[in-house]
């Protein structure tokens, strides 16, 4: 449900109405659409209409009762340009994230490298969840676009496995070609790196069993000597 509330929050629309309040959800994908329709035990159909040059499908659900918990979470009618980032609890919050980047972001392969991105008119809604990312050690910046109507948060490239990791963690429901492009990054182009145990940083991976960052293994090494040293020295005394 996570996962849906972030996806209405990118592709999704409601409407209120005295003759029957809506909620619509847009994709190029019918996959998700169908997935989510089944995940809300909602039999309506899924429509296909011509945008353009591309057609898009679009499932529309006629429940009051969805439409007022949605508005209680904070959406609201047009809201591209005023809405607010909703309570998410901790435990539900990069599922959250996944499905509104399934919805309004971007992930790409460039000069083997990744981009990733999620677009807002909404510069509130994109701070906040820049706060959030940031509790969680996913560091981003956020740009205006020059035509000043919508801004965009990046990822920055020494977060991007952390945040692959953690848009997919536990994850029963995703846009597969989206997390394609993440899984052919990180198997063709992407450096490994780990974790260290100490100061947290992550760093360049040297070695199988590498726990630390080197400076945190010397300083490491320094403790040992230190102990081993005292060691031998009450077992000359004795």
């Amino acid at each position: 449900m996570a996962y849906i509330l972030g996806y209405v929050y990118a592709d999704g629309s409601i409407r209120i109405r005295n003759s029957g309040s809506e909620v619509t959800i847009k994709s190029k994908d019918k996959s998700i659409l169908s997935k989510m329709n089944f995940l809300m035990e909602s039999s309506y159909p899924i429509h296909k209409e011509l945008r353009t040059k591309n057609y898009i499908y679009v499932l529309s659900i006629s429940r009051k009762a969805l439409v007022k918990d949605l508005v209680s979470l904070g959406l609201t009618p047009k809201k591209s340009f005023t809405m607010k980032f909703p309570t998410v609890p901790s435990e539900f919050f990069f599922h959250f994230v996944r499905g509104y980047f399934d919805g309004d972001g971007h992930v790409r392969i460039l000069y083997k490298s990744l981009e990733i991105s999620f677009t807002s008119g909404s510069s509130e809604f994109l701070n906040k969840l820049q706060s959030r990312l940031d509790e969680n050690n996913i560091v981003s910046k956020i740009y205006q676009q020059s035509n000043g109507n919508y801004f965009i948060l990046k990822i920055l490239n020494v977060s991007r496995e952390e945040a692959y990791i953690a848009f997919y963690k536990d994850a029963n429901i995703y846009l597969e070609r989206k997390k394609k492009v993440f899984d052919e990054f990180f198997s063709k182009f992407h450096i490994k790196t780990i974790q260290c145990v100490d100061c947290n940083k992550r760093v360049v991976k040297t070695g199988n069993n590498q726990k630390r960052c080197q400076e945190c293994k010397n300083i490491n090494q320094r403790r040992l000597n230190r102990i081993s040293y005292k060691k031998r020295k009450n077992y000359l005394r004795k």
